[in-house]
This record gives C-alpha cells, sequence and structure tokens, in this order.
C-alpha cells in the first residue's frame, strides 16, 4: 500500500476544507442575492475580515441599483402608459367630435391627401358615391381609382380643380 506523508494529507485536508467554505460562502451569496429586500444591514452577518466581504459588498451595491433601476423603468412605463391611454381617449374624442360634425350636415364632405386618396367621408357621400357609381368609396385607396371607366372626363375635371386650388 502507498502512504502519503502526514503533511500531505494535512494539506489534502485543509483544501477540502477551504472547498467546502467556499462552496457554502457562494451558497450564502446566492441566497442572499435572491432576497427581494436585499440591503446593506443584511451584510452585518458577514466578518469585514471574511475574504468574500468585498465582494458580497459590491454585489449588494450593484443589485440595489438593478432595483432602483428597475423600479424607475416600471414607474417611467406605467407614467408613459397613462400618457398613451389619455391620448388615445383625446383622439376618439376629437374623431366622434369630427364624425358628427361631418355627418351633421346634408351636403356630401370627403377628405382626401395630396395623392387623391379617401381619407374619410360623411354618410351623405357614401349615399352619393354610391348612388352616381354603384359602389361604396374605400378610405386609403384613390378616390379617382374607384370611379368606373365611363366617368374618365369627370375624373380629369376634378384632378384639374385640385390642381388649381393648390
Amino acid at each position: 500500500p502507498v502512504t502519503i506523508p502526514e503533511p500531505e494529507n494535512e494539506r489534502q485536508f485543509q483544501n477540502d476544507i477551504d472547498k467546502e467554505h467556499v462552496g457554502a460562502r457562494i451558497r450564502f451569496m446566492t441566497n442572499l442575492l435572491r432576497k427581494p429586500d436585499l440591503n446593506a444591514d443584511d451584510l452585518k452577518s458577514i466578518p469585514a475580515d471574511d475574504p468574500f466581504f468585498p465582494l458580497f459588498e459590491e454585489m449588494v451595491r450593484l443589485k440595489q441599483e438593478a432595483d432602483q433601476a428597475l423600479k424607475k423603468s416600471k414607474q417611467e412605463t406605467s407614467g408613459l402608459e397613462q400618457m398613451v391611454q389619455q391620448r388615445t381617449l383625446e383622439s376618439k374624442i376629437k374623431e366622434s367630435n369630427l364624425r358628427a360634425i361631418l355627418d351633421s350636415t346634408d351636403d356630401d364632405i370627403y377628405l382626401v391627401n395630396e395623392q387623391y386618396e379617401l381619407i374619410d367621408y360623411n354618410t351623405n357621400f357614401e349615399n352619393s358615391f354610391y348612388a352616381r357609381f354603384g359602389v361604396i368609396p374605400e378610405k386609403g385607396r384613390l378616390l379617382f381609382e374607384q370611379m368606373p371607366p365611363e366617368y374618365e372626363d369627370l375624373k380629369l375635371l376634378t384632378i384639374a380643380r385640385y390642381r388649381d386650388w393648390e
């Protein structure tokens, strides 16, 4: 049988103790960092001469910074969400007001952009357009594409009028 000299055995034994100590300290640190309300008072249970103390201290500081940043981010997100909800509500109110104005007149009203895409219209315009051309107008499409080909002269006349207004 091979025998190891006593000092070597003692060193191996000490290494095993140190490894177990390191493992225990790491488990302690991991559990400590899992605490939702981690603070500097939690470091009081660690001796200041513990070789892991500076690491614990830095990790506590970093976790506190991360928690504060997360809290601030949640507050900002909440504020932003409230602003979006407020603006959405304001937009819906304005749209309802515009719709009420458009539909309260007997005139045909429609809105087009610079490319002659139909943006919006009132009920009277929809009814008149359908009665004249046999199709229901679609928002987002070119107004003149929605007219049957036999109305080409009317398309050109209307385009000329728009250009005169520019």
